[in-house]
């Protein structure tokens, strides 16, 4: 996410700690926000010699946060921001989904990140 990226900035980087990168994660949790994996030691010095490696990284983190970022976001017929250029449009399909929701037939990822605060949130067992 963009605002991973501005608080690595804004950690000088002489001064970086196992404590402040913790933190930094932690406030990232906090308020909903993509954690982006510290990469590999054994990458970051192969990418001296082949900067390919560091490109395939990058672009794997990347689609990896595109994807969060689509499970986070509100559906397409709920979301007032993009709903006039949803097709179609029109007060039976939002009735119909709303249904689909309610037995299960349809995605509700997004309640997941919107509706519930991080201690209720389903976690690996």
């Amino acid at each position: 996410m963009k605002n991973w990226a501005k608080l690595m900035e804004q950690i000088p980087k002489k001064n970086v700690s196992k404590y402040s990168l913790r933190m930094l994660k932690l406030r990232s949790k906090i308020f909903n926000e993509y954690i982006r994996p510290p990469m590999p030691f054994e990458i970051s010095r192969a990418a001296i010699r082949d900067p390919r490696q560091r490109q395939s990284w990058d672009s794997i983190q990347y689609q990896n946060e595109r994807l969060v970022m689509r499970f986070a976001s509100l559906p397409l017929d709920l979301d007032y921001r993009r709903s006039m250029r949803y097709y179609p449009a029109h007060p039976q399909i939002g009735d119909l989904m709303t249904v689909l929701r309610q037995h299960d037939k349809c995605s509700n990822d997004y309640r997941y990140f919107y509706f519930r605060p991080i201690s209720e949130m389903p976690s690996k067992k």
